[in-house]
């Protein structure tokens, strides 16, 4: 019982990712790859695009913060987030970084930074959600394991038990 409703929670809340529009299409493509021989493809790619994109964030902040604002290396650094959010499908974060990017192109620094502090929020949003089922599909993955050795365990009792009728 405990095992299908973790499977029904995962379902539920990878579905919602999908329905609030924070993941699209290419994130059930990651997906097929991570069916097709890695098993921790999935997170892998996650891991290192989080990883990334942190590191791009705080740059983007940084360059934000300068006076006088460089909005050409600006483009250039939401041309590379935009280029490595495609590999996960967060398409609310690829919606931001178009936001953030077309206020930047305009010159205009303050709707730049407020779009940049909601891209930064779907960033974490993003996150936070893979984050989640993640960990429901690492508990399901040990209660299976807990479930296979309590399984082991009973055929070697049985095992035992056969043998000392035996003597």
């Amino acid at each position: 019982m405990e095992r299908t409703q973790l499977l029904q929670q995962i379902a539920a809340m990878r579905q919602a990712l999908f329905d609030e529009g924070i993941l699209d299409k290419h994130f059930t493509y990651l997906e097929n790859l991570d069916e097709n021989g890695n098993p921790n493809f999935v997170e892998d790619t996650t891991g290192l695009f989080f990883r990334d994109s942190a590191n791009m964030l705080a740059t983007i902040q940084r360059t934000l913060e300068n006076s006088p604002v460089d909005f050409m290396k600006l483009d250039k650094y939401f041309y590379k987030l935009k280029g490595s959010k495609g590999s996960v499908g967060a398409i609310r974060v690829k919606n931001e970084v178009n936001r953030t990017r077309e206020y930047c192109k305009q010159g205009n620094l303050e709707a730049a930074k407020a779009a940049f502090q909601q891209l930064r929020n779907e960033h974490n949003i993003l996150g936070l959600g893979l984050i989640l089922t993640y960990r429901y599909r690492d508990k399901l993955i040990l209660l299976l394991m807990k479930v296979r050795l309590d399984q082991t365990e009973e055929i070697n009792e049985g095992k035992w038990i056969q043998k000392q009728q035996c003597f």
